[in-house]
C-alpha cells in the first residue's frame, strides 16, 4: 500500500447545497490520480516534470506518493503523508512502477 496521489475532483458539488449534502458529496467525490493530473497538464501544453509537480504539492502541504518525490524532499513528504488529514488522499495499491514522464 502507498499514499495515493493528490487529485483534482472530477465532479464538484454545488455551493448552494447544504452543509450536510456537501459533506456527503465530498465523500462520494472521485479524484484524479497524480499521473492523470500530470497527463492533463502535458495535454494542455504545460510540460512539467513529475518531480516539479510533486514539489508543488509538498510545498502546499499536500501528500504525494514517495515514488514521485525528489530524494532531497523524501523526509518532508514522509512527514506530510503521515500527518495529512484532508479528503484528497486515499490508500491504494500500485500495480506497476510509475513512469515519471515521457520526457525522460
Amino acid at each position: 500500500m502507498s499514499i495515493a496521489f493528490i487529485q483534482m475532483p472530477k465532479n464538484v458539488p454545488s455551493r448552494s447545497a447544504s452543509m450536510q449534502q456537501s459533506q456527503a458529496s465530498a465523500q462520494e467525490t472521485t479524484w484524479h490520480t497524480f499521473p492523470e493530473i500530470l497527463k492533463r497538464l502535458h495535454h494542455e501544453g504545460i510540460y512539467i516534470h513529475p518531480h516539479q509537480l510533486a514539489e508543488f504539492f509538498l510545498w502546499h502541504g499536500l501528500p504525494v506518493d514517495a515514488d514521485y518525490v525528489p530524494k532531497h524532499l523524501q523526509k518532508r513528504a514522509a512527514a506530510i503523508n503521515a500527518n495529512y488529514q484532508g479528503d484528497m488522499a486515499r490508500l491504494e495499491t500500485l500495480n506497476e512502477q510509475p513512469s515519471l514522464s515521457p520526457l525522460e
